[in-house]
């Protein structure tokens, strides 16, 4: 008798997990001004802690980030290029929340100093599904 396995593509992600993002998603649609939110979660057995954004904020904050100066270059280069990922944007948004953002994310391992190491963090995106467990609140990190 074969075996079966689970892999991160047909597994399912966690309900209250999508919850929390769903939430995350409204409030910050609804108020300027937000409470940050902060998660640690499980990965493959990394733990990655950080400040859970809604896809929204994500999008800004990384299409105004370093990629900014090169899409920019594309954009001047190709003008259907704007269209294009405005379309790719709204599609995004439509389908269901299979992703989960961070921003000031870092990355811990055992016996590891946390990554990245000198600034506070980055911004982070990862498939629901590849989430093997979370708690609310942010590793404490302290330097040694």
């Amino acid at each position: 008798m074969e075996e079966s396995t689970v892999t991160s593509v047909n597994k399912p992600s966690d309900l209250i997990l999508e919850l929390l993002i769903r939430y995350k998603e409204a409030i910050e649609k609804k108020e300027e001004e937000h409470p940050e939110f902060s998660i640690t979660l499980n990965v493959a057995g990394m733990l990655i802690t950080g400040d859970l954004i809604s896809y929204d904020t994500y999008s800004k904050d990384f299409l105004d980030g370093a990629i900014a100066k090169a899409f920019q270059t594309v954009e001047e280069q190709d003008k259907s290029f704007k269209q294009e990922m405005e379309e790719i944007d709204k599609e995004a948004e439509e389908k269901p929340h299979n992703f989960i953002h961070l921003k000031n994310a870092k990355f811990v391992l055992p016996g590891q100093p946390p990554v990245p190491v000198e600034q506070e963090g980055t911004l982070w995106r990862g498939k629901l599904s590849s989430v093997d467990g979370f708690f609310i609140g942010k590793l404490a990190i302290t330097k040694k």
